[in-house]
């Protein structure tokens, strides 16, 4: 097939486009060059250019994507702004066969129930024309939604995933539980109790996934998060101490402890809440859909020892040498410190 994509070049974008690739598609990005200029090579066509014509840079917007180019399918997968996704999908929705825009599970309203399929109610918003991502993500990414249905739902696939990890992963989050299970010492500090749910799905295993549904014109929504029964916090602590070859364990706080503390869940420890959390069951999301339509996932232990061995080659390289998610290793091992003097192992 002939594939073009919107971004392409930062984590999942990268890792979709590795899988068209490796499938022995042809490959066209579209997108600013600031990321990585050419991450590719030659293996892929280079178009640049900021989709949004009000940029500063004189960019053009989608000028370069203008014409009667045609493409078998097409993949959004940095829209973020209902009137950037309108534009591009008027623009090329005639121009290809396949149409797939990846969302986010963010798009569901509150509160949300175990187990949420694709049906679930959206957020929605006062002022649609409001374009701060980072304060109305999941209401704009369902705005997103809808622009894209009205357009072309003949031919449109939606992916919406949840907490993606592995290589080339610059939130840090699921790179902090990593990084603390490859620090020398007895003990790696594990929030509440093991048995809590939690979710995540590796970008190589998402990526190969969605060129997969390109490939069998699969049309539809689809959540992808991971398995929703079977994974646990537990699960990923102690598949980060398998895959980074730890010799500490897991040493299990209590929620109570921690807050007392004023270790904030979430932000201090990435991707972890207590139960009573308001983002606790987004952690069991349903996404049975995906399974029956190919999605399969690699272990988690693989992830984090991959995850590991390319955040040894990237962490130096870095404007800051240090991560983006969690407390510092310092603190810690000081919440550990006065856990084990209560309450000796």
């Amino acid at each position: 097939m002939k594939i073009l994509f919107l971004g392409g070049t930062s984590f999942l974008g990268y890792h979709t486009v590795q899988a068209a690739l490796d499938s022995g598609h042809e490959v066209t990005l579209f997108n600013r060059g600031k990321t990585s200029a050419r991450p590719f090579g030659d293996a892929v066509e280079y178009l640049i250019g900021d989709r949004d014509p009000r940029d500063p840079s004189g960019s053009g917007g989608l000028s370069v994507l203008e014409g009667a180019r045609e493409w078998d399918a097409i993949v959004d997968v940095n829209g973020y702004v209902p009137r950037l996704v309108k534009a591009a999908v008027e623009l090329l929705a005639e121009r290809c066969d396949s149409y797939l825009y990846v969302s986010t599970i963010s798009v569901y309203a509150g509160p949300i129930p175990r187990g949420i399929t694709e049906e679930a109610p959206h957020l929605t918003m006062e002022d649609p024309t409001d374009e701060e991502i980072m304060a109305n993500y999941g209401a704009l990414k369902s705005l997103c939604e809808a622009e894209v249905r009205k357009r072309c739902a003949e031919k449109l696939t939606i992916v919406r995933p949840g907490i993606v990890a592995g290589p080339r992963d610059y939130t840090d989050r699921f790179t902090y539980w990593v990084q603390a299970a490859a620090q020398q010492g007895e003990h790696m500090l594990s929030p509440g109790d093991p048995g809590d749910p939690f979710q995540v799905i590796d970008a190589r295993d998402l990526g190969k996934w969605m060129v997969h549904l390109l490939e069998t014109k699969t049309r539809g929504v689809f959540n992808a998060c991971g398995p929703s029964n079977t994974c646990t916090v537990g699960d990923m602590i102690e598949a980060c101490l398998q895959g980074t070859a730890s010799s500490a364990h897991a040493t299990w706080l209590p929620w109570a402890f921690l807050e007392e503390g004023g270790v904030e869940a979430w932000t201090d420890l990435p991707m972890c809440v207590p139960p009573s959390h308001e983002v606790s069951l987004i952690r069991t999301v349903d996404s049975s859909k995906a399974y029956a339509a190919g999605l399969s996932i690699r272990p988690l232990c693989e992830t984090a020892r991959d995850t590991l061995a390319w955040l040894k080659v990237d962490l130096p390289s870095r404007e800051k040498p240090n991560l983006k998610a969690g407390m510092s290793r310092e603190r810690a091992n000081q919440v550990l410190a006065t856990w084990l003097a209560s309450n000796p192992l």
